[in-house]
């Protein structure tokens, strides 16, 4: 009766549905692998979004939320225009060209076969419902072509010897063409001649590539083009230019060293002559970048996003970025704020830790970084991200619900103390390309190490004792990268790597011994080991390129247990004798403390790759897969604890209150269901709908509400779902 008693203290509810062997925990919002390339707004709330396998979102509320849309294709489509809410095109590899004359419901399929069957649609213009120009390109050759019925036929205006890849109109017969490299910039100031402008002068910098990736056209004479940058060739600064004679000569917008951005820059929008945005990214996560003097410099806005952005575009204020992982963000003010719109960007677990309260966390590729209150049941979804960087997250320790540590590429080492709602960095990342670290552990608050490599073949191990202010560095002790650091006990850890190299330490770290391996077979006597778990003070198991070994002695000595046809990245335990290691196509189970292993992968349910796994306390195994997929063998367990209460009903003060003229509001709902938000005056006359009907999941939620042409005064806004209503006032202040 004890036992259940205290059980009873810490649960509220429970209960428990016993599942089939594997469940699917988490999923991404949009396709594993979604990438969108280009978006379109065709009004201040309607706009659209292509990608690739085919897939077209609709929004009909200015980019808040997403619909998809049938296009009944599965190709790559790199380009979308349309004329009206209604009339629209989309285009993409294999000279595919869709046309929708009904907002997107349906979409018919036009064949241009003027072109090659390998050539891709990159870029469509309409002058009205008859006249449009589009290009299409292949990897050596590209087209500029024309039509005059609403794009049933085609003809080829001009041919060009280099891949094309954007094109913009400032008005009909008013065009520039962008593509290879600085040299392939095409203009026409009447739509029939296209002219090729001379390259412009871009020996300031070590270009080794001159991708010119978008251009946008302000008015017929002002256009600015942006692209390539490299951090991993040489500094090469991202290609911003521009013309003031519709695309005769270019030149080269220099930005100072502070404001310089070294990645490709992928789309450029203005929403006026003076205030436009670039997107784009690279290795150090996404890049915005912002400028309100048409053109001339340039500032970087830090939006915290480790997916690459393909297109940015909007209407007005409000910006919309798309990219990689199926990630889309918004921002309402013309970034100075913004949200992330995907609930569950698609990008790979490197990393995931269960902790003994139901908490999960998991993060990885692109910064990704993901977190469960309630044993899986719900998520939410936010970047590792430190000043402008979000570089891969490589490991994850958390010492409790609140406080944990990621290990980054490029040598970031950040600490949370919020549950990953904002990060402090411990170690500054570098631009380095070949520093990373790979692992981190704290024993405490305080003592804490990380481990990686400084340079290729030079490891090293970083030391704190005071929660990360300063720290002792010890590096190139084997000449190989350090891959994970684990403690048993205060004073005994582990740290294993590649080359089949490891260490351990029974005083805490003060000084580090070399371990010695036995009965390793000559095949796999340079296996790269990638972690390590403790089973008790003493005895633990490593795993590697396909490897797995096992000490006994606190790590001086490591025994050859078993291969597999595998690289195993991650191992855990759930106690003495229940453990996990895993890999790609490869989910291994011990039931005896690592002597013996069984493959339980189950290839009918996990068809991602694997990357990483966490055993809880029951024995159950929670595997991190590419994508964001979880996948578990752990009963479905649904728990109200006194720690975390599912949200109620609530509608919350809007933020800021008075406001001018957007602002933000919250609100939170124990279930899922069918949301409208209403605005109203004081004499209970409807101003303005903000939700209309739309399904929102278990959680807390924001929203955004313009006030522009409303007049200054009170408001009252309403929530209504599932029969739940509430109202508050707010004070728009023009």
């Amino acid at each position: 009766m004890k036992k259940l008693t205290i059980i009873l203290l810490g649960l509220i509810f429970i209960s428990v549905v016993v599942a089939q062997p594997w469940r699917e925990v988490l999923a991404p919002t949009y396709p594993g692998g979604t990438i969108f390339y280009s978006g379109f707004m065709a009004s201040k709330n309607v706009g659209y979004i292509v990608g690739n396998n085919g897939i077209i979102l609709k929004t009909t509320n200015g980019g808040m939320t997403w619909a998809k849309l049938n296009s009944g294709v599965t190709r790559t489509l790199y380009s979308v225009f349309f004329l009206n809410e209604q009339l629209g095109f989309a285009g993409g590899s294999s000279r595919t060209l869709l046309k929708t004359t009904n907002g997107g419901i349906t979409w018919d399929s036009i064949s241009v076969s003027i072109i090659p069957e390998t050539g891709a649609i990159y870029g469509i213009y309409f002058a009205d419902s008859l006249k449009g120009w589009m290009i299409a390109s292949t990897s050596s050759s590209g087209w500029i072509l024309s039509t005059n019925d609403g794009g049933t036929s085609w003809k080829i205006d001009t041919v060009i010897n280099k891949q094309l890849y954007a094109m913009h109109f400032a008005k009909p017969g008013k065009g520039i063409v962008v593509g290879k490299d600085a040299g392939t910039i095409w203009y026409t100031k009447d739509g029939i001649v296209w002219n090729n402008a001379p390259a412009p002068n871009l020996s300031q910098f070590p270009y080794t590539r001159t991708d010119i990736r978008s251009v946008f056209m302000i008015n017929e004479n002002l256009a600015i083009a942006v692209g390539w940058g490299s951090f991993a060739a040489g500094l090469q600064p991202s290609i911003i230019l521009k013309t003031t004679n519709g695309g005769e000569t270019w030149t080269l917008m220099v930005q100072s060293e502070e404001n310089r951005t070294y990645d490709n820059l992928y789309s450029v929008w203005f929403k006026d002559s003076l205030n436009g945005i670039a997107v784009g990214g690279g290795i150090m996560g996404a890049i915005v970048i912002k400028t309100t003097d048409g053109g001339n410099t340039w500032v970087p806005l830090g939006v915290g996003i480790g997916a690459t952005l393909y297109s940015g575009f909007g209407t007005g204020d409000t910006l919309i970025g798309a990219g990689s992982d199926g990630v889309i963000v918004r921002t309402p003010d013309f970034g100075n704020s913004g949200e992330l719109i995907t609930k569950i960007p698609g990008a790979t677990i490197y990393s995931i830790q269960i902790l003994n309260s139901g908490v999960i966390y998991a993060a990885g590729y692109d910064g990704i970084f993901l977190k469960s209150k309630n044993w899986g049941n719900s998520w939410g979804a936010d970047f590792v991200s430190s000043r402008k960087a979000t570089p891969n997250v490589n490991t994850i320790h958390f010492l409790n619900d609140d406080t944990g540590f990621a290990a980054c590429s490029y040598r970031l080492l950040v600490r949370t103390k919020n549950g990953g709602e904002s990060w402090e960095i411990l170690l500054p990342d570098t631009l380095a390309t070949t520093t990373h670290l790979y692992g981190v552990y704290f024993i405490n608050w305080n003592k804490g190490f990380a481990v990686g490599q400084l340079a290729t073949n030079k490891d090293v191990i970083y030391k704190t004792l005071d929660g990360g202010l300063t720290w002792a560095v010890r590096s190139n002790i084997a000449s190989n990268a350090w891959r994970a650091v684990k403690f048993s006990t205060p004073n005994k850890g582990i740290i294993v790597g590649t080359k089949l190299k490891a260490l351990y330490t029974v005083d805490g770290g003060e000084t580090w011994n070399l371990a010695t391996f036995k009965n390793v077979p000559a095949s796999l006597a340079s296996a790269d080991l990638r972690d390590v778990a403790f089973l008790n003070e003493s005895v633990a198991v490593a795993v590697g390129n396909k490897i797995i070994l096992k000490t006994t002695d606190g790590g001086a000595t490591w025994n050859y247990v078993d291969s597999t046809t595998t690289l195993l990245y991650s191992v855990s335990f759930a106690n003495d004798r229940v453990g996990y290691a895993v890999g790609s196509g490869t989910i291994l189970k011990t039931t005896d403390g690592g002597t013996t292993w069984t493959n339980i992968y189950d290839p009918n349910v996990i068809k991602q790759s694997i990357y990483s796994v966490s055993a809880d306390t029951g024995g159950y195994p929670w595997i991190g897969c590419s994508y964001s997929y979880i996948y578990t063998t752990a009963p479905v367990v649904s728990v109200k604890d006194l720690n975390y209460v599912l949200p109620d009903y609530k509608l919350y003060q809007n933020y800021p209150n008075p406001f001018n003229p957007i602002t933000t509001i919250k609100f939170s709902i124990p279930e899922k269901g069918d949301v409208t938000i209403k605005v109203f005056d004081l004499l209970g006359r409807e101003v303005a709908t903000i939700v209309s009907d739309q399904t929102f999941e278990a959680g807390e939620h924001y929203v955004n509400f313009r006030a522009d042409g409303l007049p200054s005064g009170v408001y009252l806004y309403q929530l209504k779902v599932n029969g739940y209503s509430q109202t508050r006032k707010m004070i728009y202040i023009k």
